[in-house]
């Protein structure tokens, strides 16, 4: 079977090129920041306020917080309730506004980390960090 030209020249330019290291780091850095803020955004838009359990009209969730953190305190330390008001605290990072908040800082944090990668990784071995070849000053 004669072979056709035109199939080889498809074949050909469909090959896909991976980018180098340092451009990946890049790509995927700015896929993260940008999904991450969109996500957090619609989580923010979408999400109402958790409802605070201290602007209890009757004052009945107040009197037991109260109660409750009395008999922490006096059978367990001033550590327990140090680290029950931690496990309130971290439970509420998940809920409402405060997740939107929460995906914001922890994409910030993935994607500068892919950023920092990049900066720092030595594709070309003979460079070093910033892109400047050892022995050899930019001017």
């Amino acid at each position: 079977m004669a072979a056709r030209p035109y199939l080889q020249s498809r074949e050909r330019a469909m090959r896909w090129k991976f980018p180098e290291l340092r451009t990946r780091y890049d790509l995927i850095g700015a896929i993260i920041l940008v999904s991450g803020g969109l996500g957090s955004l619609c989580i923010f838009l979408s999400a109402e306020d958790a409802a605070d359990p201290v602007e209890n009209v009757l004052g009945a969730e107040l009197d037991g917080a109260r109660k409750y953190l009395d008999f922490l305190e006096r059978y367990g330390g001033k550590g327990s309730v140090l680290v029950h008001e931690m496990m309130l605290w971290f439970g509420g990072l998940w809920h409402g506004k405060n997740l939107a908040f929460t995906i914001a800082f922890l994409t910030a944090i993935v994607s500068f980390w892919f950023f920092y990668v990049d900066y720092f990784s030595d594709s070309d071995p003979g460079s070093q960090p910033g892109g400047t070849k050892r022995g050899v000053s930019r001017k």
